[in-house]
Parts: C-alpha cells; structure tokens; sequence
C-alpha cells in the first residue's frame, strides 16, 4: 500500500502577487492545474491513498478537489498556522500506517518515476531516500561515494572546502514511518532538519540520482514561465507538423519586431518553427 503527502501550504511568496488570488498547486501548466499533474503521476506509481496539507487559501484547493473524481482517496489537512515540511509530516501520523511513504513538493514539474523512486527505496534499508538532480544553482546537497547524503548547505554558502560536488534536492522523497518519531509535535519544523539528525546518528538518507530526469521548480514567476513554454511546446510542433518532436526543443530568441512580444525560433529533430513568447 503506497500512500503520498503533496505539500501544498506555502504562502507562494515568490510568486506574489500572482498567488494572492490563486494558490501555486493549482497553478495551470499547458491548460491542467499543476495539483491534478502531481495526483495523477501518483496514480499511475500505484499511490492508493494521497494527502495534501494545505494553508494559503485552503478553500480554493478544497473547492477544486470537490469538482475532481479520482480513483483513490484524496484527503487534504489544513493547518491553521504553518507547520514547515516535517511538520506536515508529522500532522498526518495518523494517516501512514506501516508502509513507506512518498513526499513530494507541489511546485514541481517532472517527470521523474515516482514507482522506481519508491522500489529503490524498499530495496535500500536507509529511513529515507531523496531524489536528487543537477540544477545549479540550486546545487545544495552532498553525497559520498557510498551513494549516501552527507550534508545539506545554503545555496548561499560558497567556498566551502569539502563542497567539491553539490546536487539539488527535488521534493521528492520516500520516509519509512520511523522517522515520525523525530520531529516534534504541533510545531513548525523543516524536513531537512529531520534528514540532518539522521546523518548524525549514523544512519544517513539515501540519494536517488535523477540526472537525466526532467525536473523544474516552477516557485518564481521566471521558472513557471520557462515550465509552461516547454509544457506548450510539443503542441506546437504536433499541430504544425503532425506529430510531436522525439528529442529535446531548444529556444533561439530573435530580433524583436518593435512590439512588446519576444520572438523564438524553436528546433526539434529536423523541424522548427517560430514562436512569440
């Protein structure tokens, strides 16, 4: 049984003030809210059960899953004041039951295999795992050589000496219910923090490497732009050409042509096309 948490209570500061009137996880990427994206991925990795903690505007994500019908159970849990990422975790003690579970960020766009992320993890007898990819400058986590997390940093933090190395994390994690036990009840407490008390005892997470994966965090007004463009994308060439490119698009700007509008040259296999954005 695969239970998952979407965390979706941020304030969306970043996004502000585009998120005083709509919460992020509903955000829309190529016309579907970027909530009903990350539930559906789920169901198809075999989730039977997903929570979603929720805060900034609680009720429009309430009113939105009341519309939706899916085949599992989709619950959300408010938290009337801010809870931080391990304690959404721990708010929902009474949801996990005895199984590992997934916990992934609502802001994400990916497509990352929740099904393998979570087999690796059974496979492995670390408490946690997290998947992890290559973003500088989002680059913020170590890893040693036996494939275990060994230190988290600040994006801000440089020169460091033993930062030779430093991958992103991306939201996404599967936890074994024995972590529960160290994050403190009915306060806010940040995930990390649990992760760094597991490195200290000895038993650190376990880093899933998903370098060749496709991962944005659409948290600013730039990256869910740059998120939706290539979300639309395949549907431009789908309806100029007839089928969708089998490789990677690539964004060349052209001159403008005095107007507001940026202009783009978009390649693709042989095909290309030209696009304002």
């Amino acid at each position: 049984m695969m239970k998952a948490l979407i965390l979706a209570a941020g304030l969306g500061t970043r996004l502000q003030p585009y998120t005083d009137r709509i919460p992020k996880p509903l955000f829309p990427i190529d016309g579907k809210p970027l909530l009903d994206i990350l539930i559906r991925q789920l169901i198809t990795a075999g989730c039977t059960d997903v929570a979603i903690n929720t805060h900034h505007l609680h009720d429009r994500i309430d009113a939105y899953l009341s519309e939706q019908s899916y085949d599992i159970r989709v619950i959300t849990r408010y938290e009337p004041e801010l809870l931080g990422t391990g304690g959404a975790i721990g708010n929902l003690s009474d949801f996990w039951g005895n199984h590992p579970f997934l916990v992934i960020n609502s802001d994400i766009l990916t497509d990352i295999d929740f099904k393998s992320v979570y087999e690796f993890h059974r496979r492995n007898n670390a408490p946690a795992t997290l998947v992890l990819t290559d973003t500088p400058p989002l680059n913020s986590v170590s890893v040693n050589n036996a494939g275990n997390i060994s230190s988290f940093f600040s994006t801000s933090e440089s020169g460091l000496p033993d930062r030779k190395k430093t991958y992103t994390f991306t939201g996404i994690q599967v936890l074994d219910p024995r972590i529960l036990g160290l994050i403190p009840k009915n306060t806010f407490y940040s995930s990390i923090d649990v992760y760094r008390q597991l490195i200290a005892r000895g038993t650190p997470p376990k880093a899933y490497m998903a370098l060749s994966s496709r991962w944005t965090d659409i948290g600013t007004p730039e990256r869910y732009s740059n998120a939706v463009r290539d979300a639309m994308a395949p549907d431009a060439f789908q309806e100029a050409f007839g089928c969708p490119p089998s490789g990677d698009i690539t964004w060349t700007q052209l001159e403008g042509d005095g107007s507001d509008r940026f202009w783009h040259r978009l390649h693709a296999d042989s095909a290309s096309l030209v696009a304002s954005w």
